[in-house]
Order: C-alpha cells, then structure tokens, then sequence
C-alpha cells in the first residue's frame, strides 16, 4: 500500500512540474511574438521599401457614342453622346410647320438589332406642306417663263396663249418628274424604296417627256420683239423663283436622315426616342472613384486591367459632379478601350486604379484610414 501511494504522490509532482514549464514556455513563446510583431512593424516604417498605391473599381463597358433621334411633339431632331466626354456631339433640327402632316419613313430593311453602315438610309421624313411649297414655286416658275414667252411673241390670241401655257405646264410637270426620278433613284439604291415604286416613276417620267415634245411642236415659232425693260422684269422673276424652288429641293435633300457611323440599330428604345445607332467599333468603360481617394492620384494615374495573365493600362478621365454610392461619396471615372480587352456591351469587369507610390509604412496606414 505504502508504495501505491507513494508512486501516486511522485506522479502528481511530475504533472505539477510539467504544468509549471508549460506555463513558462508559453509565456515566452507568447512574449517572443509580441517582440517579433514588433520588430517586423518597426522595420516596415523604417525601411525604403515602394508601394504602388492601388484602389480597386468595378467598371461598365458602354458603347463609346450613341446617336438617337427624339420626337418633341412636332419638332425631331438628332443628338450624339459621347460617353468619354459626358459630351453631346453634332446636334440636327428637323423643324416642320404647326399643324403640317409629316410622315417618317423607316429604310424598309431596318429592323432592331441590325448592324448598319456609315451614311446608310435610315430615315426619311414626308412634310406635306413643304411638298406644296415646292410645287407652288414650280408653277410660279412656269407662269413667269410663259410671260416672258408671250412678251417676246407677236401673237396675243388665245390660240397662241393656251399653246404657250401648255409647253410650260409640260415643262414643269417633266421638271419634277425628273427631280422626282432623281430621288426615287436614290432611295432605291439606298434600300428605302422597291424597284416597283421606281419603275412608276421612270413610267412617270417618260410620259411627261412625251408630253413636252408634242406641245412644242404645236407653239408657233414667233419673231416678236418685246420691250426689253418687260423682259428684263420677267428674267429677274424667274431667276427669283428659281432659287426659292432650290431653297425648298435643298430642305427636302435634309429630310433625308443617313447613320452618322457604324453601329447597331434599336428602334423606339424609349419614350419619344425614334431610333438609335450605338457604335460597335469603340467602347468606353464607365467607373465609380471614391471621392476620398482623389488625393492618391498622381499625374499619369491610369485604370489598370488583367485579363490573360498580362495587364492593360489605360488613362482616364473624371467627372467633377460628384454622387453618392453605398453611403460613400464617388466621381464618375471613364476611359476609351481598344479591342486588347475581350468584352461585352453592359458587362462589368473588374480593374484597379494604379495611383501614386508610397513606403511600405505610409501605405499601411491609408489603408487603415481608408477602411475606418
């Protein structure tokens, strides 16, 4: 019994010792990491050691320009946006009269999602009263060259007259049949218009020759010679009609709406937009800054992105309105990418701002500020 309990008080003293050693092994192992973390945060203070500075963003890749064309009540008319510079580029009004009938004729093979061209048809607008206009000066045109005939005839009869208005009646209606042929040839090779609708006007324009031919040969040739002051009137009234029909055929020309650049087609993407072109050869990445980090930024600053294993940098740009995102205030940062960068319009790819270069020491401690 007696050396039962003794074996039993020897083990106890043992495990008492070993607890005791423990103790003091931990505190040292304890004490020696104190010191280490120390140290290793002393030298990071001391030591040279460079830093880039980076803040991390989320981009959006946008089209880099998107054209539309808005309707406001009666008036249209065309903006371009370009999103790098938060900027509106080549502005166009198409301004028509209160109450005037205007149609807008789509290119017929126009359709959402399509890739279009450079200058290709898009868009034609059919203004009824500029239509009037343009045939009222037409007949003011002819009236005029029908007084000027009549001035140098000798013939005043009637016979003569209805001879005389007939010719010029012929004349204006081949005049604008083949204005009328001019731009219905266009719009075919345009893709606007069917082959059909330009073979009735060809029809059209034939018909109206014909018809000039046979009034000349019923007028009279006539060796009158009128007074040169009333010849002189009507020349100058018809060299004024003239340029006022050419003043409405050129405004008829800009009713003729063509894509400013390659791009794809959206028609009515929203309320009181028409269509609209995004381009497809640029795009621009749109990013929220924080505002607290401008101070980072150094001259040459760019957007950093790594696809691939290799890293792109880009310079940017910031807008000086300033927003606020998750509590935090932010500027808006954009930069123009080229097709280095696989991407897709609306996708958001992850990047960081490379800003200036700090010592390991001042680096910790923004970061630390930047995080409070």
């Amino acid at each position: 019994m007696l050396l039962r309990f003794y074996a039993k008080v020897n083990k106890l003293i043992f495990a008492l010792t070993q607890k005791k050693l423990m103790d003091r092994n931990l505190k040292n192992v304890t004490l020696g990491l104190i010191l280490g973390i120390a140290l290793i945060s002393m030298l990071l203070f001391i030591l040279p050691i460079d830093v880039v500075y980076k803040v991390p963003v989320t981009s959006k890749v946008y089209p880099a320009k998107e054209w539309s064309l808005i309707q406001n009540q009666s008036d249209y008319y065309t903006q371009t946006v370009i999103r790098s510079k938060e900027a509106l580029e080549g502005s166009q009004n198409f301004v028509f009269d209160r109450g005037d009938i205007v149609n807008v004729h789509l290119a017929k093979d126009l359709y959402n999602g399509k890739i279009i061209e450079k200058d290709s048809a898009i868009i034609v607008f059919s203004s009824q009263m500029l239509n009037l206009r343009i045939q009222q000066a037409m007949n003011e045109r002819a009236i005029q060259f029908s007084n000027l005939r009549a001035e140098q005839s000798a013939m005043k009869v009637p016979i003569f007259q209805e001879a005389q208005d007939n010719v010029e009646r012929a004349k204006a209606n081949l005049l604008l049949q083949s204005m009328n042929m001019g731009r219905m040839s266009r719009l075919f090779e345009e893709g606007v218009i069917a082959k059909l609708e330009l073979d009735i006007q060809t029809n059209a324009q034939t018909v109206a020759l014909q018809e000039l031919k046979m009034a000349e040969k019923q007028l009279a040739n006539t060796t009158f010679q009128g007074k040169p002051e009333d010849v002189e009137v009507y020349a100058t009234m018809i060299g004024t009609a003239e340029k006022e029909l050419q003043v409405l055929l050129n405004q008829e020309m800009a009713y003729e709406v063509k894509a400013p650049f390659r791009g794809r087609v959206t028609i009515n993407p929203s309320e009181g937009v028409l269509l609209s072109i995004s381009d497809i050869d640029a795009k621009t990445l749109i990013f929220p800054f924080p505002l607290t980090e401008k101070i980072a930024l150094k001259n040459g600053a760019s957007l950093v992105i790594e696809q691939n294993g290799q890293e792109f940098y880009y310079p940017f740009s910031l807008d000086n309105k300033a927003g606020m995102l998750a509590g935090k205030q932010f500027v808006l940062g954009s930069t123009d990418i080229d097709h280095s960068i696989s991407s897709e319009y609306g996708e958001m790819i992850t990047a960081y701002v490379s800003c200036d270069t700090l010592q390991i020491g001042d680096y910790i401690l923004r970061k630390l500020r930047g995080h409070k």
